[in-house]
C-alpha cells in the first residue's frame, strides 16, 4: 500500500475505481503518446481521454454494441464527425483516416470503457513550422465528444459512475491560440510536454457535465499554456447570466 493511499484511506476517501480508472488511461495516454498502438499516429501532438465505468473493473461486464452502430453517425469521431466503423472481438471502434494515417478515433469496449484520440486538433502555421491547438475548437468538440459518448453507454445501459480522464500529449512547444474579447489572436504555448488534468467522476447521466464537471479539466488545458482558464466558457456563462434581469454574472468556477 502506497503513503497516498494509507492517508486516503485513513481519512476515508479513497476512491478505488478513481485510482484504476486514472493508471488505466495513463498507460493508454503513454502508449498513444509514443506511437506504440495499432491506431497512433506516431509521436505526434495528441488529444486522448477515456471515459471508464466504474462497471469495467467488474470482470463480468460485456456490453451489447448494436449492429447499426456506424450508420448515421450514432458514434462520431471526435471533431471528426461519422467515421469507419470497425467492429473488433474486443468491442467497436470508428475512425478516420488519410493516406493511410489515423487522425482520430473513437473506441468502445465490451467493458464499457471508451477511448477517443485525435490529431486532428493540431494544425500548423501558413509562415512557420510551428503547431498550434485552437483554445475554442478543442473546448467545443471536446465537450461535445463527452456528451455524445455518455449518452452512447447510457443507451448501452452501462451503469454510472464513470470516471473521465484527459490528457495532451506531445505538446511541448504547441501553441495554445485564442482570441481575447478585444484584439488580434493571442499564442501561448505549452511548456511541457504533457497536459494531465486530475480526472473527475461522473455520477449520474442527468444534467449537463459541461457546466457541472467539464469545467475544471478544460480550465486546466488553458492554465497549462499560461491563460487564467477558459475564456469561451466565461463568455458562456455571461452570455446566459445577461439574459436573466435582475442577476449580476457569477464569475466563480464550477465545483470540481
Amino acid at each position: 500500500m502506497t503513503v497516498r493511499r494509507a492517508l486516503l484511506d485513513a481519512a476515508g476517501r479513497y476512491d478505488e475505481h478513481a485510482h484504476r480508472a486514472d493508471y488505466y488511461h495513463q498507460r493508454r495516454a503513454d502508449a498513444i503518446a509514443a506511437g506504440e498502438t495499432r491506431l497512433s499516429s506516431g509521436e505526434r501532438p495528441g488529444l486522448v481521454f477515456h471515459l471508464v465505468p466504474e462497471s469495467a473493473f467488474a470482470g463480468d461486464t460485456a456490453v451489447s454494441i448494436p449492429d447499426d452502430v456506424g450508420e448515421g453517425g450514432y458514434l462520431p469521431v471526435l471533431a471528426r464527425g461519422e467515421g469507419e466503423v470497425t467492429f473488433t472481438a474486443d468491442g467497436v471502434v470508428a475512425h478516420c483516416t488519410s493516406y493511410g494515417v489515423t487522425g482520430a478515433y473513437v473506441r468502445v469496449s465490451r467493458n464499457g470503457i471508451v477511448e477517443a484520440s485525435s490529431h486532428a486538433f493540431f494544425t500548423g502555421y501558413e509562415d512557420d513550422d510551428r503547431t498550434r491547438l485552437p483554445a475554442t475548437t478543442f473546448e467545443s468538440a471536446f465537450v461535445a465528444g463527452v456528451r455524445e459518448y455518455l449518452a452512447f453507454l447510457e443507451v448501452l445501459g452501462v451503469r454510472t459512475p464513470v470516471r473521465l480522464v484527459l490528457s495532451l500529449v506531445n505538446v511541448s512547444g504547441v501553441d495554445l491560440v485564442h482570441s481575447p474579447e478585444e484584439g488580434p489572436y493571442v499564442r501561448e504555448n505549452f511548456p511541457g510536454d504533457r497536459v494531465e488534468p486530475l480526472g473527475v467522476t461522473l455520477r449520474s447521466y442527468d444534467g449537463d457535465p459541461h457546466e457541472e464537471r467539464l469545467g475544471p479539466l478544460v480550465d486546466a488545458v488553458w492554465n497549462a499554456a499560461g491563460i487564467d482558464g477558459s475564456h469561451e466558457r466565461r463568455s458562456s456563462s455571461r452570455d446566459a447570466t445577461d439574459d436573466r434581469p435582475g442577476r449580476e454574472m457569477d464569475s466563480t468556477r464550477p465545483d470540481a
